[in-house]
């Protein structure tokens, strides 16, 4: 910055005042080498719904980081557990007719949106769904 319009940048002595109100960062780009989700083994009533959440660790140093919004989230058996349409990312929905104890696998794979995803496993999790208490 030229503070005196003598044509130079900022010369021992002159100081200024330089106030924005616009930052602008740089993100560092990191690998996802490995992430988690939770619950890992969930059990839940008949007919009512897990919200699942996803972290990741990424291989440049930062911190683990919440990835949910970019894991697609599935289920093998949709007769026993969902995650519909509509629903808030990562949100299962279980059946709300069961009479019997019945389990679903359930996947968790990162979006190739985010670095490195090719050696990122799926994470593969069985979620018990038990009937509802019978109404007194």
């Amino acid at each position: 910055i030229d503070l005196n319009d003598d044509g130079d940048q900022a010369d021992e002595g002159e100081t200024a005042a330089y106030t924005s109100n616009s930052l602008s960062i740089t993100p560092v780009a990191g690998d996802l080498t490995s992430f988690a989700i939770d619950p890992l083994t969930p059990t839940v009533v008949s007919g009512e719904t897990q919200q699942f959440t996803a972290q990741g660790t990424f291989d440049n140093g930062a911190r683990t980081q919440p990835i949910t919004r970019q894991v697609t989230w599935s289920s093998a058996d949709t007769t026993v557990v969902a995650f519909p349409t509509g629903n808030p990312i990562g949100l299962m929905q279980s059946a709300a007719d069961l009479t019997e104890t019945d389990t679903a696998e359930i996947t968790a794979t990162p979006s190739t949106t985010i670095d490195g995803t090719t050696a990122t496993a799926p994470i593969k999790t069985t979620v018990t769904v038990t009937p509802a208490p019978a109404a007194e």
